[in-house]
């Protein structure tokens, strides 16, 4: 995962609004640098092409993915980092 996309995630999961990446609007979110290749004018028209458009054969069809329960172990793990930097500054007692 990419230093970017990793200051984007912490970002959007802040757990104060105020310090939330977007909470000014989404041009806070769109000028993040993990989009800094992004021409969101083409986006807004339609224009962008997608590299690579599967063909499903249903919702449930998986065939292009390698390994499903291993992309979600890694799901998994990832946000359990992110979840661990995100709180370790809050405290576990309850009033």
């Amino acid at each position: 995962m990419s230093r970017d996309l990793k200051d984007l995630i912490l970002r959007l999961l802040a757990k104060e609004p105020e310090r939330r990446l977007g909470h000014k609007g989404a041009s806070e979110v769109k000028s993040h640098s993990f989009f800094k290749e992004i021409n969101w004018d083409d986006v807004l028209k339609k224009k962008l092409i997608a590299p690579f458009v599967p063909t499903l054969r249903g919702e449930e069809d998986v065939r292009y993915f390698r390994d499903v329960r291993g992309i979600f172990r890694r799901i998994i793990i990832i946000m359990d980092e992110l979840g661990s930097r995100l709180f370790r500054d809050t405290s576990t007692k309850h009033p």
